[in-house]
């Protein structure tokens, strides 16, 4: 055999420094080929089990480990989750590139200068000021576009492709050059057909080598256990859970995280004002001064990511004016000082106000709703409070989900507490995942990881894969442990 007809293996590791061993949140991964240390997101752990170890510890303070070496760190979206431990590795004299799609560079700057101001003096992890040093390194990239990243050496490539879970969203597929195949890792998976920025099923052209083989894969499993629920049974779901509480003389108060959710919701509101859903005279509050960010960045960046689509119909904005005033609300206030908010709360005490809330805190834990919570709005037990976001085990919002009601002081019932199983960013249940995943040329698939996810849910997807015959080795990833695999160049 001539020596050009050699086979060589390329050697790669990766271990996950979150949103593994069974934990959904901190997505943070270590790819390491050579010389080269390559960083796939960079976010904080949320929710009382996830974020702190059983010492008492919290995990967001836990080191990075050697980070000297991080030539880039690859970002999938804005995510807290994703991101909000971005600024630990400037602060460690460390200065990588930081890469990632012009939206989520849009996005994660609001992400982080908000993370840095919430953070409370015991657990101060970085200031505005450390996120301005952040910034000065992020450089944007374009979808379908290979970039060299990591020791110019080691002749690695990264390709970002849309997969529709926020605006700017995507997953990475990285390369080395010479060995015929790729490592995807996917980022949170979005729907095929999502709010507001459309879904992955809606790019016209993939946007990334069709016949190049994904040799390993690093996915998500965040809701793997649920199938997806239609637009029609998920507005049909809400819609009655409003009105049955307006109906029987209470407000709604509907946390929701800031960025997407908040703007879904206030979409499907407005959506209901048009088509006589809900009482004409429903007075509406945005109280989420951070969501207010969001839209405004929504709307100003509307052409790098918005779709006509609302709900089943592709077409339902006839041009971009009309799609700039989704967000636009009959009978609305927005509540601009947290004084104003424990002021509409005590308000909500009384019955027939005919009032909708959307607000910040979808875990109930902080964020505005904690004025509807302690204050006036849920003393009153015809009040109810719709949960519209995954709750995390041990936060206030799963205690409250399973409790079903608030407790006032003298022991009576105060507001209802209800959760919706049909909200979800993420792609739903085997035939979705698996649709999505598909995509892709699995063939020659040899190592699959799965993150992101309960053990349930990563369990769940390791002996579907084995199930439908992938010619591949699962690893269900532990944090701070690497798990090591080639690539040959044939």
């Amino acid at each position: 055999m001539s020596k050009s007809a050699e086979c060589f293996e390329e050697k790669f590791s990766i271990e996950s420094l979150g949103a593994a061993s069974g934990i959904v949140t901190g997505s943070l991964h270590k790819l390491r080929h050579g010389e080269s240390t390559i960083v796939i997101d960079a976010g904080i752990f949320q929710g009382k089990y996830d974020a702190f170890l059983p010492s008492g510890k919290s995990r967001n303070t836990e080191d990075l480990g050697n980070i000297k070496n991080v030539a880039d760190i690859l970002l999938t979206h804005a995510h807290a989750d994703h991101v909000a431990r971005l600024p630990l590795f400037y602060k460690k004299n460390c200065s990588p590139r930081t890469l990632t799609t012009e939206m989520t560079r849009e996005l994660m700057e609001i992400i982080l200068k908000d993370s840095a101001k919430i953070q409370k003096d015991q657990d101060k992890l970085y200031t505005c000021e450390d996120v301005d040093e952040v910034l000065r390194h992020v450089s944007t990239i374009k979808m379908g576009k290979q970039i060299k990243v990591g020791n110019k050496h080691d002749h690695l490539t990264a390709l970002w492709t849309y997969n529709g879970h926020i605006p700017g969203s995507a997953s990475i597929i990285i390369e080395k050059t010479g060995t015929r195949g790729g490592i995807l890792f996917t980022g949170d998976i979005g729907k095929e057909i999502q709010p507001i920025c459309g879904g992955w099923g809606e790019t016209k052209e993939r946007d990334y080598p069709k016949d190049l083989p994904i040799k390993a894969l690093w996915t998500e499993s965040t809701s793997f256990d649920r199938e997806s629920v239609n637009f029609d049974e998920k507005y049909e779901q809400f819609l009655g859970s409003i009105n049955k509480i307006l109906q029987d003389g209470g407000s709604v108060v509907i946390p929701a995280i800031s960025m997407q959710r908040n703007q879904e919701i206030v979409e499907i509101i407005r959506y209901a004002q048009e088509n006589g859903d809900i009482p004409q005279d429903t007075k509406i509050y945005k109280d989420a001064p951070l969501a207010s960010k969001f839209e405004e960045t929504y709307v100003e960046d509307a052409d790098l990511f918005m779709t006509s689509r609302f709900g089943n119909d592709p077409e339902f904005y006839k041009n971009p004016a009309s799609s700039k005033k989704r967000f636009e609300l009959k009978n609305c206030q927005q509540v601009n000082s947290n004084k104003e908010s424990v002021g509409i709360s005590r308000s909500l005490l009384a019955n027939n106000q005919n009032s909708i809330i959307v607000t910040s805190g979808g875990m109930l834990g902080f964020g505005r709703v904690r004025n509807y919570i302690d204050g006036g709005f849920g003393a009153n037990p015809k009040n109810g409070i719709i949960l519209t976001c995954y709750q995390v085990e041990g936060t206030e919002g799963r205690m409250l989900t399973d409790q079903g009601y608030l407790i006032n002081k003298n022991g009576s019932r105060g507001a209802k507490i209800e959760h919706l199983n049909v909200f979800t960013g993420h792609v739903s249940g085997e035939t979705d995942t698996f649709k999505y995943l598909n995509r892709f040329d699995l063939s020659q698939l040899e190592l699959i990881g799965i993150i992101h996810g309960n053990d349930n849910n990563r369990k769940k997807m390791a002996e579907t894969f084995k199930e439908r015959g992938y010619p591949a080795r699962v690893e269900l990833p532990e944090i701070g442990v690497p798990i090591n695999f080639s690539l040959s160049n044939t």
